[in-house]
């Protein structure tokens, strides 16, 4: 016998703010964010994530606890077949943001929320575009960015202010567009984005005086020294 039941919108909010550490490591987790973008556009068990994934189910059932745990992800349906409970996920939001309170500096000029959100940007980056190179996403052989289906560098400049702050506005601009427009494309296909434009820790020249100083210094007391 089938029982349905269903738990409130399964519709996710628009924007959901973590305040905490702990539910930022949580999300930072690469599978587990993985799981949450399946879990955007419609609810899925975990049989269909794992088949998504490809992984075995055993697999993701902590995955999936944590998110849940963490308020990320709820039960938007149950379904009792043959007495047991199959439940069906959806992630609470199509966006997350972090409070800038969490990315307070301590006393001794380092934020852990910082370090994580930087780690898990740039690490998911990394193992995404593996992801899609191995599935033939993305031809590195091409020299066409539209070919290849990716743009993909780093890039040095030396802006000024006004520049700069063009530059921020107009990448913030793309980002927001994009936030507005939060349903699936059906007939689309996913496309991850990783922007960081800041500036950067000029190291500073050694003036010819100040090498010439420390090289006599340094002579002097190896002088010193032998004597």
């Amino acid at each position: 016998m089938d029982e349905n039941k269903t738990q409130g919108s399964g519709e996710p909010a628009a924007n959901f703010v973590i305040d905490d550490l702990e539910t930022l490591k949580v999300i930072s987790d690469p599978l587990r964010m993985r799981l949450l973008e399946l879990l955007l556009p419609e609810p899925r068990t975990v049989k269909q994530l794992a088949a998504a994934m490809q992984l075995p189910q055993t697999k993701l059932y902590y995955h999936v606890n944590q998110l849940e745990e963490r308020g990320l992800i709820r039960v938007v349906e149950t379904r009792i077949v043959s007495g047991i409970i199959e439940k069906q996920y959806r992630a609470v939001a199509y966006n997350f943001g972090l409070d800038s309170k969490l990315l307070t500096l301590s006393p001794s000029g380092s934020s852990e929320a910082f370090d994580t959100v930087a780690s898990a940007l740039f690490d998911n980056a990394r193992h995404d575009l593996s992801r899609s190179v191995e599935a033939g996403l993305i031809d590195l052989s091409q020299e066409d960015t539209q070919r290849k289906q990716l743009i993909f560098g780093r890039k040095i400049m030396r802006l000024s202010r006004a520049r700069a702050e063009e530059l921020l506005q107009q990448l913030g601009e793309l980002l927001r567009h994009e936030e507005q427009a939060p349903d699936m494309d059906e007939d689309g296909h996913l496309y991850g984005l990783t922007i960081a434009l800041h500036p950067l820790v000029e190291e500073q020249a050694e003036s010819a005086t100040e090498g010439t100083e420390k090289a006599l210094a340094t002579e002097n007391t190896e002088h010193t020294e032998k004597n």
